[in-house]
């Protein structure tokens, strides 16, 4: 198991009377390589979830292991705990600081104390996996970039401590459709070389064409863990809560256009509508 959390409880300004609950009772475990998306309204807690798997913030109560070492036992492990893990926060461009996009991307090795021949292999490793080509980017401003490049290099700034567990917090905010679609193109070629992903979003149709997995957290609470499309066809009556496909597939239904499965993909839904077509003309 690469994650595994026991029993988390979290409240913020705990003890004080402005204390607020923030989680309660969360347990999960994530396997690695796999694509899970984190959902539930605004306030439900699901950033506070993914900062817990970071290190970040420390649980009341409740435990949280990173390839089984506790990440709030002793310093040794909690290091190399956090090492395994990835953060990339809403809008992460805006903590782009550097004057060029190299020096950024070699900020958190150049803490860590790398060897700086390391630190320049590293660097251009972190910026290929993203998409960026090294010698056209490394000397750039990140402030001279497009809003998807220059969050590409802030994703590179956190792949480039190559951890097994990259956690995004709706990554593709404020994005265009040009620089959102490249970008996940580049989130789900991370999946398919191995990096477990946790992404944090309220893009239904996303979670049904990228997830292996969804988490609903509710209050606080874990109210599901599913797969997409065992949660969408448990939701069938919620139009609000279902992707494109399924709601296309919905109206045509209605309009006497009846697919015998339920597709939660435009893909699953052109194939479904291809399948009933041949069905109707035999």
């Amino acid at each position: 198991m690469l994650v595994e959390l026991t029993d988390i409880d979290y409240e913020y300004l705990g003890g004080s009377p402005g204390a607020a609950r923030a989680l309660s009772g969360v347990s999960l475990g994530i396997e690695s390589g796999e694509f899970v998306a984190l959902v539930g309204k605004t306030g439900s807690g699901k950033s506070t979830l993914t900062q817990i798997m970071a290190g970040i913030l420390e649980p009341s109560t409740g435990s949280v292991r990173i390839e089984g070492r506790d990440l709030w036992g002793d310093k040794r492990r909690k290091l190399q705990g956090r090492a395994s893990v990835g953060l990339v926060m809403q809008q992460p461009e805006r903590q782009l600081f550097e004057t060029t996009v190299a020096d950024d991307v070699a900020f958190w090795p150049k803490n860590a104390g790398v060897d700086g021949g390391a630190i320049e292999q590293l660097v251009a490793r972190a910026l290929e996996r993203v998409g960026l080509a090294p010698d056209t980017y490394r000397h750039r401003s990140p402030f001279s970039l497009s809003g998807g490049e220059m969050r590409k290099v802030a994703i590179a700034g956190v792949l480039v401590m190559e951890p097994r567990l990259l956690l995004l917090d709706e990554p593709t905010v404020g994005l265009d459709p040009h620089g959102r679609r490249e970008l996940l193109e580049y989130i789900t070629g991370l999946n398919r070389d191995g990096t477990t992903i946790v992404m944090v979003t309220h893009d239904i149709d996303m979670v049904a064409e990228l997830a292996d997995r969804v988490l609903v957290i509710e209050e606080g609470r874990l109210a599901a863990d599913s797969t997409p499309g065992a949660l969408f066809s448990h939701r069938s009556g919620q139009s609000e809560e279902l992707p494109s496909a399924s709601m296309i597939a919905r109206e045509l239904a209605r309009g006497g256009f009846a697919i015998e499965d339920e597709p939660i993909t435009l893909d699953e839904l052109a194939d479904s509508i291809i399948r009933t077509s041949e069905k109707a003309s035999v």
